[in-house]
C-alpha cells in the first residue's frame, strides 16, 4: 500500500468539520494542512502505478476509494481467489489522519482512502517496487 490510510477522508473531515474541530482546539494551521491532503500527499495514484509497473512483477492494483483499504483488499483477494491476512498495525497512517479518525470514532481501515494504491505483486518483486516508490518521494 502506498501513501497510507485515510488520505481523502482526512481532507474531507478537515474541510467539512472545520468549525467543530476548531471548537475542540484544533489549530487552523493543522486543519489547513489536513485539507490539503487532496494534493499533498494527493489522491492521484497514477505516478505510484507507473513506478510499480516499471519495477515489474505487478499482478493487480486497486485504488481503495469506496469502503477504504479494508474493502479494497477484500475485493483484490476475492478477484484473485486467495485468502488474506492483514496486519493492520503495520499499515501506514499519518498522525493527522489518525487523530481526525479518532476524533469522529472512525476506523481508518474502512474510510475513503483515495490516494493510496494497493499493489498485488510477486513476492520477489516487493523490494524493487517499494524501493522505486521510496526513491520517488
Amino acid at each position: 500500500m502506498t501513501k497510507g490510510l485515510a488520505i481523502e477522508a482526512t481532507a474531507i473531515i478537515a474541510r467539512e468539520k472545520a468549525e467543530e474541530l476548531l471548537g475542540w482546539g484544533w489549530s487552523e494551521l493543522a486543519l489547513d494542512r489536513c485539507a490539503q491532503y487532496l494534493t499533498s500527499p494527493g489522491i492521484s495514484v497514477v505516478e505510484d502505478a507507473r513506478l510499480a509497473l516499471a519495477a515489474g512483477g505487478v499482478h493487480a492494483m486497486h485504488d481503495p476509494t469506496e469502503g477504504g483499504v479494508a474493502t479494497g483488499l477484500l475485493e483484490m483477494a476475492t478477484a484473485s481467489r486467495v485468502g488474506l491476512e492483514v496486519l493492520t498495525g503495520e499499515l501506514q497512517i499519518s498522525e493527522d489522519s489518525l487523530k481526525l479518525c479518532q476524533a469522529f470514532d472512525l476506523d481508518p481501515f474502512g474510510v475513503i482512502s483515495s490516494g493510496a494504491l494497493l499493489i498485488g505483486c510477486a513476492p520477489g518483486s516487493t523490494e524493487a517496487i517499494t524501493t522505486a516508490l521510496r526513491e520517488a518521494c
